[in-house]
Formats: structure tokens, C-alpha cells, sequence
């Protein structure tokens, strides 16, 4: 999954970055839902040939509240198949969450792959236990088709991709360094030999000295036919 929202990311980014004059933006605002989330409202659906960008707003309790998303959040046009996130905006995915205050609005946006233009409404799923879910959100209401080609909002959405995609691409290079140190530290343990060091004898494993049925008769209890009478490795 990594791999994918790194290549998703990268075309996003060179997308919007280097996008035509004959790209546009259609913007659902205050779309009706048929099936709502506590404390949770969508405010504004935007699909461009790139992406779709949910923006949210969340109101906590009297105490506040802590968010975040996770990284199994996905939504679907018209019943279709699922589109896994691709980014964030002010929320955290699968980390720390991000506190909020009483009674104060929270807002954030989460992005996804491109869905059709034509698509009349779209589920929204966090997944997980406890997670939202959003069903029917109506892409029929009142909305607004622009054509643009640098606007504030594209560059910012494109450094939010290229920032995103960095930040996989050094996850992926720390995973990768551990694997090689534990890989390396396996095989130096597989080449190692163990000793009993009061027979002597020679093992490839401490768990093949440590075998069933195998015993020390250099111990003090293991010449008698102790069970309990095993090698004492160095």
C-alpha cells in the first residue's frame, strides 16, 4: 500500500503542479448526506482531475476532544470500488491526535484518488472500531465548476502531496536500513556455533542444545539421567 501512495502521490504532485489551462474544479458546498456522523459535518466536496478533497468540520463535547484518521479511511463513488487515502490537511493519519477545544469547530480536509465528475453521491468510511462513516453525500446539490491553472489552493495541495510523499519515501528507507540490520544480525546468528562449556560439546543453535532429550552428562545431575542435567552454553 506504501509503494501505490507513493506513485499516487508523485503523479498528484507533478499534476498540480504542472496542470492546464483546461483543468477544472467542480465544488460541492454543504452537501446533504443520507446517513450522518456524530459531531462530524461535511463542509465542502472539491473534485479535480487529480484528486477529491473532503473538507470537514468537527465540534467536540463541552471537554474537547482528540482526533485523528486512519490510515484504512476510504470512500466510494456511486457504490463503486474503494479509493484508499492519499493525504491529510490538518489532522494527523495513524499517529498522535490532535487536541481540540469545547464547543470550537475543528476543521481539516483528507484526500483521496480522482472520482468521476458524473457521480451523484459518495460513502465515506474511516474503518476501524469506532470509526466514521458518511453514506450518500450528495454531489448533485449546489456546486460551482471552475477552470484554473495556479491558484492558491492547487499549489497548496500539491506541496501538501510532495510533502506527504517525502515523508513515506523516508518511512520506507528507515523500514528498509532495519530490515538489512536484522536480516544481517539473522544470518551472523545462523553462522555462529555454540558451546557446552562443561562438556564441550558443539551445537549449531542453542535451541538444538537445548533439544529435547538432550543432556549434559558432564553436569552434576545429567550422569544419573537427569531431564534437568542440560548444557550450560558460552
Amino acid at each position: 500500500m506504501k509503494n501505490l501512495q507513493l506513485v499516487a502521490l508523485g503523479a498528484i504532485a507533478v499534476v498540480l503542479i504542472g496542470c492546464s489551462k483546461s483543468e477544472s474544479v467542480k465544488t460541492v458546498l454543504s452537501p446533504s448526506v443520507a446517513q450522518a456522523a456524530e459531531h462530524l459535518t461535511v463542509d465542502k466536496v472539491i473534485l479535480t482531475d487529480s484528486m477529491t478533497i473532503i473538507d470537514f468540520s468537527f465540534t467536540p463535547g463541552p471537554e474537547g476532544s482528540w482526533v485523528r484518521i486512519a490510515p484504512t479511511a476510504s470512500i466510494s463513488a456511486d457504490g463503486g470500488k474503494k479509493l484508499q487515502i492519499i493525504g491529510t490537511k490538518n489532522i494527523p493519519m495513524g499517529e498522535t491526535p490532535t487536541e481540540t477545544f469545547m464547543f470550537r469547530d475543528y476543521t481539516f480536509s483528507l484526500i483521496f484518488p480522482p472520482i468521476s465528475r458524473k457521480a451523484k453521491s459518495l460513502d465515506f468510511a474511516e474503518g476501524g472500531e469506532g470509526g466514521w462513516t458518511i453514506k450518500g453525500i450528495n454531489l448533485d446539490g449546489k456546486s460551482t465548476t471552475v477552470a484554473y491553472a495556479d491558484t492558491a489552493a492547487n499549489r497548496e495541495y500539491a506541496a501538501l502531496a510532495l510533502a506527504y510523499e517525502r515523508e513515506v519515501q523516508r518511512l520506507e528507507a528507515q523500514r528498509e536500513a532495519q530490515h538489512k540490520r536484522e536480516l544481517a544480525a539473522a544470518q551472523q546468528a545462523s553462522q555462529q556455533k555454540f558451546y557446552c562449556k562443561l562438556c564441550g560439546k558443539e551445537f549449531p543453535s542453542i535451541k538444538a542444545m537445548y533439544a529435547i532429550g538432550e543432556r549434559c552428562y558432564s553436569h552434576p545431575t545429567g550422569k544419573y539421567g537427569d531431564p534437568w542435567g542440560k548444557h550450560v552454553p558460552y
